[in-house]
This record gives C-alpha cells, structure tokens and sequence, in this order.
C-alpha cells in the first residue's frame, strides 16, 4: 500500500482510490468531483478508471503500444473502464480509513519536521563537528548530534 507518511493534509476518498489503484497495478483514474463532493450515491461517476492492462498479460498496455487513442464514437480513452468501477465505495472508505490511522500514527514524524534545525544550520553544524575533529564515538557530543537529539527527545518515535 502506498503511503507517505509526511503528507501535509489528511488523506481522503482519492487519496484512497490512488493507492487502491496503485495496489492494482492495473488502473489509473481521474476524479471528475472534488473530494469532498463523492459520495456513496456519485460514486459511479465521481471517477474514471483507466485499465492499463486491458489484456491482462501482465505488461503495460501502453508499453506493448497497444490500446492508445481516443474512441472516435466516445470521445474517451480507448481503456476507459465502463459500467461497474474495479473498486466499491466501501473498499476506497476502507482504504482512507487506513490511511488515516497510519497518518495519525505518524504524526510525530510530521511535528519533528517542523521542529527540527534548518538545513543549513544542521551541515553548519556538522562541519564544525568534522572540523573539531569529532568522529565515531565523539560524534555522539557534538553539535550536529545536539541539535537531532533534542528533537527526537521531545517527540519520541511512538512504539
């Protein structure tokens, strides 16, 4: 399941259905509604679905150059994916609800991020350390290490 724990904003019913479909390796997708605006009732339509692999060989379609172009009739992709879409409104809720919780988990990485030095005064730092000299085991009393180490002491990893 894809998951970057560093996402700014909690994740959604199309952040769901992204990893869903990444999962699959068969399909990709579009959101025609805002995130906010699917619904279990629009759910049909809230999104299309692409399937990649129309063949079912295991290969990228548009790898094998196969199924590329718009339906002249249609208008759409040849591979858009019509009647049912490959995953429920209860899967991509149960996905999202997923993700939340490990979102939630790993709140503490997000808050250390903010909380940690900025870049350029954590490589000052660890210059000074290299060029006094502090290596191996000194290194764990220098300032670069300082700087970490207050951090992750006051934001724990969660166990």
């Amino acid at each position: 399941m894809f998951y970057n724990p560093l996402e700014l904003q909690e994740p959604d019913i199309v952040d769901a259905v992204a990893s869903l479909c990444r999962d699959s390796e068969k399909y990709e997708f579009t959101n025609m509604l805002s995130w906010y605006d699917i619904t279990r009732d629009n759910w049909a339509s809230a999104f299309k679905f692409f399937d990649t692999d129309m063949n079912d060989d295991g290969i990228p379609d548009d790898i094998q150059g196969l199924n590329r172009g718009i339906d002249p009739t249609t208008g759409d992709p040849w591979n858009l994916v019509s009647g049912v879409p490959p995953f429920s409104y209860d899967e991509a809720v149960a996905r999202k609800d997923e993700l939340i919780a490990r979102w939630n988990r790993d709140n503490y990485q997000r808050e250390r991020i903010k909380r940690y030095a900025s870049l350029d005064q954590q490589l000052g730092a660890l210059f000074d350390d290299i060029k006094d000299g502090k290596f191996g085991e000194d290194a764990k009393n220098g300032r670069f290490a300082f700087l970490n180490q207050q951090v992750k002491d006051q934001l724990p990893k969660p166990d």
